[in-house]
């Protein structure tokens, strides 16, 4: 495989990478989903649910008010509209927010480097 032109390579910034839009492109869809649980319910049927979706990456309970934020990675739109309209049929979720992200930055994974050249940050001048 061969690797990206130098107009396609990410540019880091820290420890972070600049990904340009046509390595973006092959990447996941991406959406954030804000699930807000009504409080007399247990939850326990929507948490049985959560594990029959494969596309989600995480999920946590929010602080203020129980609710889940789930990050969904998906090969198209199409699969993140039919997991947030499965899940507003659940008896115990009251509101559902869904926000589509796209990748900006992302940190080279711990075992191994990202497509590309990692560049050195610019070093300060000498006095």
């Amino acid at each position: 495989m061969s690797q990206p032109a130098a107009a396609e390579r990410p540019s880091s910034v820290g420890s972070h990478w600049l990904v340009p839009e046509e390595i973006a492109a092959l990447r996941p869809v991406t959406a954030v989903i804000r699930v807000v649980q009504d409080r007399a319910r247990t939850g326990a049927d929507l948490l049985r649910t959560l594990d029959y979706i494969p596309e989600i990456v995480t999920a946590e309970v929010l602080d203020e008010d129980g609710s889940l934020l789930l990050r969904i990675q998906a090969t198209e739109p199409a699969r993140i509209e039919a997991i947030a309209s499965g899940l507003c049929r659940q008896s115990a979720v009251v509101s559902l927010d869904v926000t589509r992200t796209t990748v900006v930055l992302s940190k080279p994974p711990a075992n191994g480097e990202p497509v590309g050249e990692k560049i050195a940050a610019p070093r300060p001048p000498s006095t």
